[in-house]
């Protein structure tokens, strides 16, 4: 299984096997070099007994309705850590508990012992090439992580998937056009020798603690479910999402018609980031995909911005003219709303008249734009978390009363205030304009 949860499994009852052999293993040198107690990545928390994990527990609870719930689910929408419980049952230990009663390995088999390994493999494993997918690389792991990091980890991918050759071998059957069946480009002759390297991508001064990256465009979240930190003075990369399918719920409904118009909408739409330069309320993502997000400057994402906008001209009556029209109205709508900020100023971006939209349809559709957004960001609001009552000074205060040895529970609390943070910014933006254009939340 070369990708996916189940490689991160099956990678995990590799190495588990292998810590399980001890000295006779033949990894033994570097098994020594990993850490000795479970890694704290959030998709274990509170994995333990009560006693053993109350921290994890506690942070769990606080995760619940964050971005950080999000990351402890699936592709599938089943949560990792029931995946990893049953792979454990219906794999792990029958196989490996065999192994211990043979004492060909230095049992006993426990879940814990494996749920060290998983964290383990979640922290440090690459993804390396076609044969060897996902995988522990010696020295690579020992890196730690930051934005602007000095290294990176190179290597070829495309090797054959049968045996790894980086050159030409057997499992190359050649077609008249020279392609082949594993569909892969062959090195130049001479290029036989496959490596994995750490590559320098930045001056490295004497005496300096070396970095790597685990990702680009991390979000806290992400890297607390997979690595077992947050970056604590603040992540640019930190969103609060939404699914469609949530977005959906606010108004009773499960797909339909209206989600084939957006869909249409967001699929017609001009690819060009220009067109959100400069305003203070809505932003383009670079990554690719349907992206329903607040980023930490609480601007809408361009197409949650249109959720948005679409839902507000339904709600009008000005919703029924096919995918052309609507288009067309949202793109005059976009061109109001994406001027304000020409002089540079921080204020929310100002409703101008332009290009035809007449001044009480463009009052009537922006004041309705402006409480669908407040509404968004509430209803989220009202969902971090296990207290979403709390006022935010509430919330930091008891943040500074919690253990500092509770270290998952004060980031969980912290990823909830700093998720607050993104919508309370986001809605103040917006709360000024319905005030500018005389409305109310309402």
């Amino acid at each position: 299984i070369p990708y996916g949860h189940g490689a991160q499994l099956a990678l995990s009852l590799a190495l588990y096997g292998e810590l399980l052999q001890g000295s006779r293993s033949f990894w033994f040198g570097y098994l020594q070099s990993l850490p000795r107690r479970t890694v704290g990545i959030a998709v274990l928390w509170g994995a333990q007994t009560q006693a053993q994990d109350e921290d994890g527990r506690t942070a769990r609870a606080w995760a619940v309705g964050t971005e950080i719930e999000k990351e402890l689910r699936g592709e599938d929408g089943v949560s990792l850590l029931e995946d990893v419980r049953k792979y454990y049952d219906s794999t792990v230990r029958p196989l490996l508990q065999k192994l211990c009663d043979e004492d060909k390995l230095n049992g006993p088999c426990t879940l814990g012992g494996f749920l060290h390994a998983y964290s383990l493999v979640s922290s440090r494993a690459f993804m390396v090439d076609a044969y060897h997918g996902l995988a522990m690389v010696p020295i690579a792991d020992a890196f730690n992580h930051t934005q602007d990091h000095h290294v990176h980890l190179e290597s070829e991918p495309d090797v054959c998937v049968a045996c790894g050759s980086l050159a030409q071998c057997s499992h190359d059957m050649e077609e008249e056009d020279g392609a082949t069946t594993h569909g892969r480009t062959l090195p130049v002759t001479g290029l036989e020798v496959d490596t994995c390297d750490m590559a320098s991508n930045l001056y490295i001064p004497p005496f300096t603690e070396v970095f790597n990256t685990y990702g680009e465009d991390l979000t806290n979240a992400q890297l607390l479910a997979r690595y077992g930190f947050m970056v604590s003075d603040g992540n640019e990369h930190d969103v609060v999402s939404w699914e469609l399918e949530e977005l959906e719920g606010m108004y009773g409904e499960d797909g339909g018609a209206f989600r084939r118009l957006y869909l249409s909408l967001v699929s017609a739409w001009p690819r060009d980031a220009r067109r959100w330069e400069g305003c203070s309320s809505v932003f383009q993502p670079m990554r690719s995909g349907l992206s329903l997000v607040v980023n930490g400057d609480g601007k809408l994402s361009h197409q949650l911005w249109m959720y948005c906008a679409a839902r507000s001209l339904q709600r009008v009556g000005m919703c029924g003219g096919g995918v052309p029209d609507v288009l067309e109205f949202l793109a005059r709508l976009a061109d109001l709303v994406g001027v304000g900020d020409a002089d540079g100023d921080e204020g929310p971006s100002l409703p101008l008249p332009r290009r035809g939209l007449g001044p009480p349809a463009t009052q009537l559709v922006l004041t309705e734009l402006a409480r669908t957004v407040l509404r968004l960001c509430s209803r989220k609001a009202a969902h971090l978390g296990p207290q979403p009552q709390m006022s935010t000074a509430a919330l930091g205060e008891a943040l500074d009363g919690v253990d500092e040895r509770w270290v998952k529970t004060r980031w969980a609390m912290m990823e909830v205030l700093s998720e607050r943070s993104m919508l309370e910014c986001c809605a103040g933006t917006w709360e000024e304009l319905l005030c500018l254009e005389g409305g109310s939340s309402e």
